[in-house]
């Protein structure tokens, strides 16, 4: 047990039950109630329950509030100087024993406790108020200098009450029951009730102040038998949801046993209570404006009341609508807007809207205080609709969103095409939605705009020396404005004809090129050729600016005829195309197949006439190709890895070059991997992996370039290894061609996961200690737990195996010894003379905390007290004992004042009280008679062996002298005159009572003296 301070004193919050939540108190703490110093005074509210026993030490409190239910799962443990308080309406239950065994505590129970264990109290300087009800299963026990106090509460023991040492049950009302008893008869334990009768077990024949238990239970107020009470709250039905102001209904209760005494209500939870004078098992209500809570009281003749189960009238407040805000307009189709609710009092159960102003409704499932709208057509109308509780509904007021129709721009009819200089016409705007707002022009294809001032559907233009787009731009209310389709008044330049770029000199037969048209103005209506210098002439069809011809074998004239819009037609210059003999390209030998990537050969051109001008390669059939500067008749090739043809170009004089047949060397597509797998393994080991060629065989090597060949096929075994590796697969296909390169297959070796419990470790026997695996997944213990921690208080060796996230394997042992607490006996309870002192001795141990704020092994003390001492090992393990330690007063001796007798005489000294005595006459008796003079000294030594003692004086008076002389005789007539010399009082046998006398008469005369002593 820590020697530490105090945390601060939590208070429950309620947003959880698990005591051993931090979240659940209002410090963000959890309450520890074992310190050595320091106050923690915990307060529960609301429910709580905790996971294991519960120990409340060192001035530490718990106080169970009304409303609020503590739940200790397992023993509750009172220490020193320990408070439990449990309000009325609070409960507290402990599914274990309820223990105060340390000295001092205070229990007060307003509320209810119950106990599925024992009731134990012991040593000295408890208290124990039992107002409320107290159920415990098992027995209730008090020992020692224990006051148990019971003030109408209710004690039901299924067990036996047992009270010994000192310990009492006082109680002036209330009863307790029980199976038996066993109460210490005629000593210092007892049961008593208001009148002051005690009550115990095996009372001897001397003891008449006591009386025998009665056999089932006691009567504190009654001093009679309890006689059973079978009072029952029953139940009131039922729970019901009104509307404020205006509500009635009726409460009935049943199942209950008793007369009912009264029905109450609450509006806060019982935190105040209104009488109401009704003991009628009905209850009726009406116009609640507040929740209410109302429950009836049952009384069984003379037994306590008992409240019924309590019934809620949920008063819920009327309903209001609320308003919406607001009212908008919106353009058709795409909208959007949010409208808002307030002022409502209720729930919203749904919202509404209409576009025919509620001749019908749709409805909307949305119950927020807000509503987003989008994309409407149609002017609609929304409202809300409120409910509060049961009361009726009622609809917000209205908010209404117009929707305007979508601008449409519409067509300008029609384009049209005039000449530059002289022009007019007029267009108009068709098919359009909303208002014109003003026509615009653009002679940029609108980079830039002119703006014109006019809001018809028709606008006329005239003279117009650039090509003009002209537009309408259209509004629908609030709608954005829509430009209208546009209209283009092409306005044509003069036409020129242009000219025919350029004359040239081609080879017959096998000729191409093209004669491009350029500097003219207007379009290009039509071609024209003549071989006869325009004698006659050909019409060719083609209108672009540019002309192919082809394998001409005549000289041969074109020229273009231009046509400007509308405008006249002109012919362009024209070009002449003078046609020589032709070239021989021959042929290229020879197609071959070879391996993609890896291969070479040489290409050779026979058969050609001209001078070869290049080589050209293409991959993809001509589509594009690739010129090679070599104008030798043979061309090297390596390293393809795309299909390619290759052929040369040949070019005799001016005639155009030609291609050559070409040759095509074909690509061996390389095998490839197309799938691999992985392996893995937990620790050093042999790992199969995996890659896929279809219809091709795989080689394995340890290198992603060159590298040994491990072996092949697929699976494939690697062999024994320690850690993770990369191995890479090659496949190999026809013609013995290999992949391009080799795929990496990963051989994982994974660690085994980490763990250690730690050392061999040790608890105190009253402790539980808590191993953690920290890694992995799951968890196999040897206790059979599969929890990642364990708890454990028993001595032996624990074993866990762990597995991770890749399934591998791990475990770890360690032994836990269960320290025994250091002994402490202090013995048994014990008494010394008030004269003496005492020495506890703690005996074992290393630290030492007595009750007396003393930290030594031992203490001398001489007080009547309790006394106990916590002792702590080298374990850390704590224990504890108490003694009661009592005072016995001295025998209390008095022989009286010194004194004196006359020599003749004998005195009797008696000690009086004392089992035995010792004189200084070595007289053992309680009493001497004595005659000598001097010092008489005693020694009695009572029945707890305490000793007292007195002394007194004794001295021994002598006897006055007395001579009256020799018998004698006397004439008769005469006197004879006797004298006493000594003396204060004298007594003749004469009766005179002089010092003399005088006689003149025969007779016996004699005198008694008396001294001042």
């Amino acid at each position: 047990m820590p020697f530490g301070s105090a945390i601060g004193s939590p208070n429950s919050n309620g947003t959880t039950i698990n005591w051993n939540s931090s979240s659940g108190w209002d410090c963000n703490c959890i309450p520890n109630l074992t310190h050595w110093t320091g106050t923690v005074d915990v307060e529960v509210f609301h429910d709580k329950i905790t996971s294991t026993n519960l120990s409340i030490t060192n001035g530490n409190s718990i106080r169970v509030r009304n409303g609020a239910t503590l739940t200790i799962s397992g023993n509750l443990n009172m220490g020193h100087n320990s408070t439990l308080i449990v309000d009325a309406g609070g409960t507290l239950i402990v599914t274990g024993s309820f223990l105060a065994n340390s000295s001092p505590s205070n229990v007060t129970i307003n509320g209810t406790l119950n106990i599925s264990g024992n009731y134990s109290i012991s040593t000295s300087s408890v208290n124990h108020y039992l107002n409320g009800e107290v159920n415990v299963n098992g027995n209730l026990s008090a020992i020692g200098n224990t006051n148990v106090y019971v003030n109408g509460g209710e004690i039901n023991i299924s067990g036996q009450l047992k009270l010994t040492g000192n310990a009492i049950m006082e109680g002036t009302s209330g009863y307790v029951t029980y199976a038996s008893t066993d109460i210490s008869g005629c000593g210092f334990s007892y049961l008593i009730c208001s009148n002051g009768t005690r009550y115990g077990n095996g009372n001897p024949s001397w003891c008449s102040h006591h009386q025998t238990p009665f056999s089932n239970g006691l009567n504190f107020a009654s001093c009679s038998a309890y006689v059973g009470c079978n009072t029952v709250g029953g139940s009131v039905s039922s729970s019901a949801e009104v509307c404020a102001s205006i509500n009635s209904g009726t409460l009935n209760l049943s199942g209950h046993n008793g007369n009912i005494v009264r029905w109450e209500s609450t509006t806060n939870n019982w935190t105040s209570t209104n009488v109401i004078a009704n003991t009628s098992t009905s209850l009726s209500y009406s116009n609640l404006s507040t929740t209410t809570k109302y429950r009836a009281v049952v009384k069984d003749g003379s037994c306590a009341e008992l409240n019924s189960s309590e019934v809620t009238i949920t008063v819920n407040p009327e309903t209001v609508g609320g308003i919406i805000s607001s009212n908008a307009s919106v353009c058709s189709g795409s909208n959007s807007g949010t409208l808002t609710l307030s002022g409502y009092t209720g729930n919203i159960i749904r919202w509404e809207s209409t576009t025919n102003n509620w001749s019908s409704t749709d409805q909307i499932i949305n119950t927020t205080n807000s509503l987003v709208y989008s994309n409407l057509n149609t002017t609609t109308q929304y409202r809300a609709v409120v409910q509060s509780g049961v009361c009726a509904f009622d609809i917000s007021s209205e908010a209404s969103i117009t929707v305007d129709s979508e601008t449409v721009g519409g067509t300008v009819n029609s384009d049209a095409n005039a000449c530059s200089g002289s022009n007019s016409g007029t267009l108009t705007l068709n098919g359009h939605t909303g208002n014109i707002i003003r026509w615009e022009s653009s002679t940029d294809n609108w980079s830039s705009k002119d703006a014109i001032a006019n809001t018809t559907n028709s606008l006329s233009f005239t003279n117009l020396n650039t090509t003009t787009q002209y537009r309408a731009v259209v509004q629908s209310g609030v709608c954005a404005s829509e430009n209208s389709f546009d209209a283009t008044i092409t306005v044509n330049p003069e036409t020129v004809g242009g000219i025919i770029n350029s004359d040239a000199n081609v080879c017959s037969g096998s000729n191409s090129g093209t004669l491009t048209l350029s500097g003219y103005t207007g379009s290009i209506i039509r071609w024209e050729s003549s071989t006869n210098n325009w004698s006659s002439s050909n019409t060719i069809s083609n209108t672009t600016n540019s002309l192919s011809y082809l394998n001409l074998n005549t000289t041969t004239k074109y020229r273009a005829v231009i046509q400007s819009g509308i405008c006249a037609s002109d012919n362009s210059s024209e070009a002449t195309i003078t046609v020589n003999t032709a070239t021989n390209p021959g042929t290229v030998s020879s197609d071959t197949n070879v391996c993609s990537g890896t291969n070479s050969g040489i290409l050779t051109l026979n058969g050609y006439t001209g001078n070869i001008i290049r080589w050209e390669s293409s991959t993809n059939n001509w589509s594009s190709s690739n010129a090679i500067a070599n104008t030798t008749n043979s061309l090297s090739f390596e390293n393809l890895s795309t299909t390619t043809q290759y052929r040369a170009l040949v070019q005799e004089g001016i005639c155009s070059p030609l291609n050559s047949t070409e040759a095509t060397i074909t690509t061996i597509e390389l095998p490839l991997i197309s799938s691999t797998k992985d392996g893995d393994n937990c620790g050093p080991g042999t790992i199969i992996l995996e890659a896929i060629s279809e219809n091709n065989s795989v080689n394995w090597y340890d290198s992603e370039t060159e590298g040994n060949l491990l072996g092949t096929g697929t699976p494939w075994n690697s062999g024994p290894i320690t850690s993770s590796q990369i191995f890479y697969a090659e496949a190999i296909g026809p013609m013995g061609c290999s992949s391009a390169s080799r795929t990496p297959v990963i051989a994982s070796v994974y660690l085994l996961p980490e763990i250690t419990l730690g050392n061999d470790t040790s608890i105190c026997s009253k402790d539980t200690i808590t191993f953690d695996a920290f890694n992995g997944t799951n968890w196999i213990w040897s206790t059979g737990d599969t929890t990642r921690t364990i708890n454990v208080n028993t001595t032996g060796e624990y074993h866990v195996q762990i597995t991770d996230s890749n399934g591998c394997i791990n475990n770890d042992t360690l032994f836990l010894k269960i320290n025994e607490l250091p002994q402490v006996d202090l013995g048994d309870d014990t008494t010394i003379c008030i004269d003496s002192s005492i020495t506890f001795v703690a005996m074992d141990g290393d630290f030492w905390l007595w009750s007396t704020g003393e930290n030594t092994q031992s203490i001398t003390v001489n007080t009547s007290n309790s006394y106990s001492v916590s002792v702590m090992d080298s374990n850390g393990c704590v224990n504890t004992d108490t003694i009661q330690l009592s005072i016995n007063q001295l025998p209390e001796i008095e022989l009286g004042n010194d004194t004196s007798i006359c020599e003749n005489e004998t005195i009797t000294f008696n000690a009086n009280v004392g089992s035995e005595f010792l004189w200084n006459t070595t007289d053992s008796s309680i009493s001497i008679t004595v005659n000598s003079p001097g010092n008489y000294y005693v020694r009695v030594t009572d029945s707890d062996g305490c000793v007292g003692y007195d002394t007194i004086n004794l001295i021994i008076n002598p006897l006055p002298k007395v001579e009256l002389g020799s018998d004698t005789s006397i004439c008769k007539g005469s006197i004879l005159t006797l004298v006493v010399e000594e003396g204060n009082s004298w007594s003749w046998s004469n009766g005179y009572f002089n010092s003399t006398i005088e006689i003149s008469s025969s007779g016996n005369y004699n005198v008694i003296v008396t001294d001042s002593n």
